[in-house]
């Protein structure tokens, strides 16, 4: 029987496949064949220069805490940490930690940016480092975990590289005096850049760094992160120094205070970052409320625009047939409607969003001059003015006309003996108060309230289903130009009739008024 060839789950094409399709799989893998490497590279330079490591007597003699050295360690990185703070407030800072999908041109002057700063520092070390006469305690890569921290590995390799030929070539003008000035090239890479775990391990370091901040993704600005992050840094090198560098002894001399100013440092980077997501989500926020704002007055006005053009077809086709009647019996009264079914038409195309109180009742009374010569003695309207020194007040256009017609057409002509309409202008301190009263049909207040909740146009009155002409649409138009305190505020009862009572402010100010 012949036989065929299966991949088993754990063959070692099936196990190279899953790494590759696998993002954290191909990070994870990274970081560990970078760290072998630099292991393998370390025991080649033992092996090969026969150098000891340290002996843990003496890693346990020299790892003390001495509050000099912690002094030493704040004031070199003192330089950087401010030189962050004010990258931070860059714009280019902000889109780096704010946005998840990084265009490559960021991460070019991210890594850009970060060489110069880390060139200042440097040099700065450098000066810190002649005044003490040649101590240095911290070790000169914290801009190589920034770059790893913010733009992933290729940020961080390449600050690594730089870092080691930056330090490398620090050390050579601290260290190499005229007894040393005949060293060859081969003898300098080694005693200086090679032999110096805390120069090669920069190139390691931010590899690794970068791997691993790509693995946390947006959780690598929490501060417990930045925290395991620093100890890595500083115990790796240290492990490092300790494996193949004459003098390791002065590596665990400064891991305590490199570890503690590091992992503050770090923290507080973090935490800046953090400030600045935090800023960038409050921004968010207001221009996502801004353009909510912007899209509800943009929809009042498209609602203002449509109750201008909106003439009920039966008012319309009702007010032509009642002009025609008085036209063969009373040709003046004729002439009168027609004005008013002018002013109607006329008031309907007109632009603007202010008009006097005047105008605006000019407009109901065209109406109502109407539904009055239709319903003749069906209709009696009275209209009380307490408030005269407010004709000129600027109002919205087309908010009682609306609310008129509401009454006529739902509250008294369904009604076979009509009713009475009673509209009341009055003044209330710094409001103006507008009653529509109607003895009409009236209609249930829970359905007025179900109406407010849910948001639909119809209202119920004596049980039989009708629409609100605009009631809803002008209650929420006041409310947005006023505020929640104005508005419409509607009392009814099925039988006793209905009261619209319209509140608008009359001072200005903290009011947003549109423009006229």
């Amino acid at each position: 029987m012949a036989t065929t060839n299966q991949e088993t789950p754990f063959s070692a094409d099936s196990l190279l496949v899953r790494w590759l399709a696998s993002p954290r799989l191909r990070r994870q893998g990274s970081i560990l064949i970078a760290t072998l490497l630099m292991l393998l590279l370390l025991s080649f330079l033992r092996w090969n220069f026969d150098l000891q490591p340290l002996e843990a007597s003496l890693l346990a003699e020299n790892f003390d805490f001495e509050p000099y050295l912690f002094g030493v360690a704040f004031q070199e990185l003192l330089v950087p940490i401010v030189l962050l703070f004010l990258f931070s407030r860059t714009p280019l800072f902000r889109r780096l930690v704010t946005s998840e999908k990084r265009e490559p041109a960021d991460t070019l002057k991210l890594i850009l940016a970060l060489i110069v700063l880390q060139l200042l520092f440097g040099l700065y070390r450098f000066g810190f480092t002649r005044f003490l006469d040649g101590s240095q305690v911290s070790f000169g890569f914290f801009f190589v975990i920034v770059a790893g921290l913010l733009g992933g590995w290729p940020a961080g390799l390449i600050l690594g590289l730089f870092s080691f030929v930056l330090m490398g070539g620090m050390d050579i003008l601290l260290f190499h005096t005229a007894e040393t000035a005949n060293l060859s090239f081969a003898d300098i890479l080694f005693d200086y850049f090679l032999f110096r775990p805390r120069v090669l391990g920069a190139i390691w370091l931010g590899t690794v760094i970068g791997l691993w901040a790509e693995l946390l993704g947006a959780r690598r600005y929490l501060p417990a992160n930045a925290l395991r992050m620093a100890i890595v840094a500083e115990v790796s090198i240290v492990a490092f120094a300790m494996l193949s560098e004459w003098g390791a002894e002065w590596y665990v001399t400064i891991l305590l205070p490199n570890l503690v100013i590091t992992s503050l440092a770090l923290i507080f980077f973090v935490m800046t970052a953090q400030s600045v997501q935090a800023e960038a989500g409050r921004q968010q926020a207001d221009q996502a409320r801004l353009e909510l704002a912007q899209a509800e007055l943009a929809l009042t006005q498209a609602k203002l625009t449509a109750l201008r053009a909106q003439i009920n077809p039966h008012f319309l086709f009702n007010s032509i047939n009642t002009i025609r009647y008085f036209v063969r019996t009373d040709p003046e009264t004729a002439r009168e409607l027609l004005g008013h079914l002018s002013e109607i038409f006329q008031r309907s195309l007109q632009a603007g969003d202010l008009v006097p109180l005047q105008d605006e009742i000019s407009y109901a009374r065209a109406y109502l001059a109407l539904e009055q010569a239709r319903l003749d003695e069906r209709l009696q309207v009275i209209w009380t003015n307490m408030a005269p020194e407010l004709l000129d007040h600027e109002v919205p256009t087309l908010f009682l006309q609306p609310i008129v017609e509401n009454a006529v057409v739902h509250g008294l002509a369904t009604q076979e003996e009509g009713g009475r309409l009673h509209i009341i202008i009055n003044r209330s301190l710094n409001d103006l108060i507008i009653q529509v009263q109607d003895d009409g049909a009236g209609f249930d207040p829970g359905e007025l309230a179900r109406w407010r909740e849910s948001g639909q146009r119809e209202i119920d009155p004596a049980g039989k289903k009708r629409e609100s002409i605009g009631l809803r649409n002008i209650d929420e138009r006041l409310r947005t130009l006023y505020g929640p305190t104005y508005g419409l505020i509607i009392q009814s009862e099925i039988g006793s009739g209905s009261t619209v009572i319209i509140k608008l402010p009359l001072e200005p100010e903290g009011h947003a008024y549109p423009d006229r």
